[in-house]
């Protein structure tokens, strides 16, 4: 699905999510809640000023312009990764903040546990990097 022609969402299959989309004019912050599966996400080359986040029981998503995939994993945490510029992860249990940047992924643990940062696996930057397929529209 498309967020207002500016972000490009995708659910992995039994994926609970409920949108909180921007005010009428694309302003303020768009929120989507992930409450089980998965949602891959990227951005417009004119997603600025727009602001979004995605938010999961242990971990909060910032967007910073990019392409990324977020997962709720059972009984682990969520897994963030990113395969094009930056996101800001934020572990909403042990309350840290890192920036996760092209190349990166970060696993918060429902633990609590300190956030965990590595490489992205390529199984899961294939699922995101697929979504380059989908051509934005030309203003």
């Amino acid at each position: 699905m498309r967020l207002d022609g500016v972000a490009l969402v995708e659910l992995a299959p039994q994926t609970r999510l409920q949108i909180h989309a921007w005010d009428a004019e694309g302003g303020g912050e768009a929120v989507l809640e992930l409450h089980g599966g998965g949602v891959r996400i990227v951005t417009a080359p004119d997603f600025a000023p727009r602001k979004l986040r995605v938010v999961t029981l242990d971990a909060e998503v910032s967007v910073i312009g990019t392409e990324f995939g977020v997962d709720v994993i059972e009984n682990m945490g969520t897994c963030v990764c990113c395969t094009h510029g930056a996101v800001d992860v934020r572990s909403r249990i042990a309350g840290n903040s890192s920036r996760v940047l092209e190349g990166g992924m970060a696993l918060c643990f429902s633990s609590g546990a300190a956030p965990m940062l590595g490489d992205v696996e390529a199984d899961h930057a294939n699922v995101v990097t697929a979504l380059r397929r989908y051509a934005w529209p030309k203003h």
